[in-house]
């Protein structure tokens, strides 16, 4: 596994540096959002394996290149930043404690707060880093549930390091408006209403793309908050309790997976983003 991260890892400084993807026909280097996605998402993964050269490499572009950089950049996905790059600068720091990973990292998150400025807390789900101009995608016409639940590990976090509250606040709020809303549900919907106040619509459960990280943050808040925010817990295992129950199915040739619910009826799939579940299930299990 070490060798193929290193080997993915020269493709892309040789091939697209700095750039957010590598195309994986032509090599060519691919920007979507100008913050070196691949390089900030590999950080941790580095570190980890102990690749400090390369490590090192990643920290050196970055102070000579300070992010977000400059220049025309369009709306992108408020989730995808924060998973990606806010997570990836954040977990860089935690690891090495070297300051350009927070320092990058306030200067992201601060371009992304004024996408909390709706009125139901929830962040709009892209944003320009260049304005701080933010909006809903065009796609659907309502509120991810992924998008509503996956981002108060990262803004918690660096609110508790610089010692300034104001990243928390904006992500406890758009918690507490999911959490006012599934009235206690362990499994919600996939979809929420975008006006005020918040409510989930339709009837389709998943634990693939759309709801998935969802349920992964509740315990880690809960383990984030020092084991003292109970409800995040309680709800959590509320859901992995009715997970168990309606959605873990069996094939005729006896291998288990987690179906999906749509309006009642079960979808025999499913989605690959799905098998996070159980390193959700361990972590759980290791720390209830």
């Amino acid at each position: 596994v070490r060798d193929a991260t290193l080997y993915s890892w020269n493709g892309y400084k040789q091939k697209a540096w700095g750039h957010d993807d590598i195309k994986p026909v032509s090599g060519q280097g691919k920007s979507w959002c100008r913050l070196a996605i691949t390089m900030l998402d590999s950080l941790s993964t580095l570190w980890v394996m102990n690749l400090t050269d390369e490590f090192d490499e990643a920290r050196q572009w970055l102070e000579s290149n300070p992010l977000p950089r400059p220049g025309k950049r369009g709306f992108h996905s408020f989730f995808e930043i924060t998973i990606r790059a806010l997570a990836g600068l954040l977990s860089a720091h935690v690891l090495s404690g070297q300051k350009v990973f927070l320092e990058t990292a306030r200067r992201v998150a601060d371009k992304m707060l004024p996408a909390f400025n709706a009125p139901n807390g929830i962040p709009m789900s892209q944003v320009d880093l260049n304005t701080g101009e933010s909006t809903w995608h065009k796609w659907n016409k309502n509120v991810l549930l992924a998008e509503a639940g996956t981002l108060q590990v990262e803004f918690r976090h660096l609110s508790r390091t610089l010692g300034n509250d104001t990243y928390q606040k904006v992500a406890d709020k758009a918690m507490a408006a999911v959490l006012e809303a599934s009235g206690g549900r362990g499994l919600v919907p996939l979809f929420l209403t975008r006006g005020t106040p918040l409510k989930f619509v339709g009837k389709h459960y998943s634990f693939g793309a759309m709801g998935d990280s969802y349920y992964e943050y509740l315990l880690k808040q809960w383990l984030q908050s020092g084991k003292r925010e109970d409800h995040l817990k309680n709800l959590w295992k509320t859901a992995m309790e009715e997970m168990m129950s309606e959605l873990v199915k069996t094939t005729p040739s006896g291998l288990t997976y987690i179906a999906e619910k749509d309006n009642g009826k079960i979808k025999t799939k499913m989605d690959h983003l799905t098998c996070f579940v159980p390193g959700m299930l361990m972590l759980g299990s290791h720390t209830l």
